[in-house]
Order: C-alpha cells, then structure tokens, then sequence
C-alpha cells in the first residue's frame, strides 16, 4: 500500500484540498503577497507563500492551487525591478522549501507524463520566444537577468 492509499493520509489529504480550494487560502496567499510588496518584505512573503505551495504539493493531488501561489510569488519581487543581487542568496532557501516538497510528491503521487493536444503548439511558442529577439540586442544583455527571467519564465517555463 502506497502513502497516498493510506486511511489517514487520505483524510488528511481530503480536508487539505478543501483548504486548497477555499476562498480562504486565495485571499492568504493574495494578502501575503501584497503586503510582502507594500512592506518591501519580499522575501518573507515568498517564504510563507512556498511553504503553502510545499503544503498543496505534498497534500493534494492536485497542482491547480500552487499556480496562485507560483504566480504571486513572481508579481511580489516586481518592485525590486533590475535589483538582480537582491535575492541571489536567499532564494537557495526557497529551494530548500520547494525542492523537498517535489520529491515527497514524486513518491506519494508518482507523475502520469501524457502529452496532451497543446504541447506542441506550447513548445512552439516556448521556440518562438526563447529565439525570436535573437541578434537583436548585444551579447551581454542576453545573459542579464531580466532577459534571462523573461526568456526562460515565457519560453521552457510554459511547457
């Protein structure tokens, strides 16, 4: 028997998806990462937020809720805009969040890879934008991190 046919894992993964689909957690994690922006306290707001998101990965199923947490957790840091040193150390800790979380998740609810009818369309698009400014800017500012973020985020990010 596997963790996820487990009696009380089931429960617990039962009243955790209720959580993960409340109006509660969506205003949580929106108010997280509002105030994290407002305060300048970004860090801390992408912490608590990539606990949440470990949480719905470890518990759930479902990956649905932790794309709220994936898309506040990138629109917190905007107001640091080209601060690129910034978070450079401390996003190591996110790692240390996430990256446990990805692994119990591969084990509890081993991954069905289908490839449904939008991957190629999306792996076109993800082409088209990782190569489509090709040599139009210097070589230095490919490798700057807004490009980089925006390049990899819109291109391998969507497939």
């Amino acid at each position: 028997m596997t963790i996820s046919q487990n009696h009380n894992f089931l429960a617990v993964s039962k009243k955790a998806e209720k959580f993960f689909y409340s109006d509660i957690y969506i205003a949580i994690v929106t108010i997280i990462g509002a105030l994290g922006f407002a305060f300048r306290l970004e860090l801390y707001a992408i912490y608590a937020i990539a606990l949440l998101g470990a949480l719905n990965w470890v518990l759930c199923r479902d990956l649905m809720p932790s794309f709220l947490a994936m898309a506040i957790i990138s629109m917190t840091p905007l107001s640091r805009y080209g601060e690129v040193g910034y978070f450079i150390p401390d996003i190591l800790y996110v790692i240390a969040i996430i990256a446990p979380a990805g692994i119990l998740r591969m084990i509890i609810f081993p991954p069905k890879l289908t490839l449904g009818r939008f991957f190629v369309p999306t792996l076109a698009v993800a082409v088209a934008v990782t190569l489509g400014g090709l040599f139009s800017i210097k070589l230095k500012d490919y490798f700057a991190m807004p490009a980089l973020y925006y390049t990899i985020a819109l291109g391998v990010g969507m497939v």
